[in-house]
């Protein structure tokens, strides 16, 4: 498992019980709600992955809801807050969908993430973070596709639609890759949802 690029790639120094940052909490549980989903994600079982003892995590958070706050809170500033940020500076809205075609055309390290949110959207502090970035997303993808030329009304039914694809192609590459393809195949695939969804020819 690896936590995606933004949230630390290398995994940080394993410290002394007693030097162990929200840092390390934060990236255990979101490693604990990849492989295990919500079951997982618990003090004692975070604990044990962390080889500390329980009173190290009350050191720096308060319940099990405060670190999941914690952890998805900065997985929202760097996923979607900086990263809506940087492709708003793209000045052309077609090409402002781009990074995103990209890295939905191969397996990416985001994508486990979220999933696994998305999979334990049912708990009141995941899913009221889980619906605000969905939001923060289609509003996005809705401004970019009045700049294209759709109505207000068109764009955010397409913003919903293209957000929702893009959730369900996650889940379909993997439980199922052979139905999305992979390279080349995976990647027209990508292409081909996108502008069905997206091309003012077809409004």
């Amino acid at each position: 498992m690896s936590i995606p690029t933004g949230m630390g790639d290398k995994k940080p120094p394993k410290p002394a019980a007693e030097h162990l940052s929200r840092r390390h909490w934060q990236r255990a549980v979101l490693e604990s709600l990849i492989e295990g989903g919500i079951a997982a994600v618990t003090v004692p079982r975070i604990a044990k992955r962390l080889s500390v003892t329980k009173g190290s995590f009350y050191w720096h958070f308060r319940s099990i809801d405060d670190l999941l706050q914690a952890a998805l809170e900065d997985w929202e500033r760097i996923f979607t807050d900086e990263r809506l940020a940087k492709f708003a500076a793209i000045t052309d809205p077609e090409k402002r969908f781009e990074p995103w075609l990209t890295e939905l055309e191969r397996d990416h390290s985001a994508q486990k993430l979220h999933l696994a949110i998305a999979s334990a959207a049912d708990h009141p502090v995941i899913g009221a973070i889980f619906a605000r970035v969905a939001a923060k997303r289609i509003k996005f993808i809705a401004r970019s596709l009045r700049e294209i030329g759709f109505s207000p009304r068109d764009a955010n039914a397409r913003a919903i639609a293209v957000h929702a694809a893009y959730l369900g192609f996650l889940r379909m590459a993997h439980h199922g890759p052979e139905i999305v393809g992979a390279g080349p195949t995976r990647a027209r695939n990508v292409r081909i949802m996108f502008e069905a969804l997206s091309n003012k020819a077809s409004g």
